[in-house]
């Protein structure tokens, strides 16, 4: 469950949606991983994030290049029930 990794849990509530090019998927029975990949959708990198904090998750996103976008609208109650499944990925669309 999500509830393990509460700096991963905030992260994904209150400041997934200020990234653009970011996506959320939950995967059953995974650790919260992020997901660098490239412009043809190949993972190219893979970050273990269970034990980071929002600021960490922040952080990580900034050192790879990838910025806010313009529009923060907050996730709707359907993407929260969502989020409450076991496991999650977060996936950057970024080219490195």
């Amino acid at each position: 469950q999500l509830s393990r990794y509460p700096g991963v849990k905030s992260f994904i509530y209150n400041e997934l949606q200020n990234y653009q090019n970011v996506e959320y998927k939950s995967i059953p029975g995974k650790v919260p991983e992020l997901l660098l990949l490239n412009s043809d959708g190949e993972t190219v990198k893979t970050i273990d994030i269970s034990t980071y904090s929002v600021e960490k998750c922040i952080e990580t996103l900034e050192e790879y290049g990838i910025s806010k976008a313009l529009n923060t609208d907050k996730l709707d109650d359907g993407d929260q029930d969502e989020l409450e499944e076991e496991g999650s990925k977060v996936l950057p669309n970024t080219e490195l």
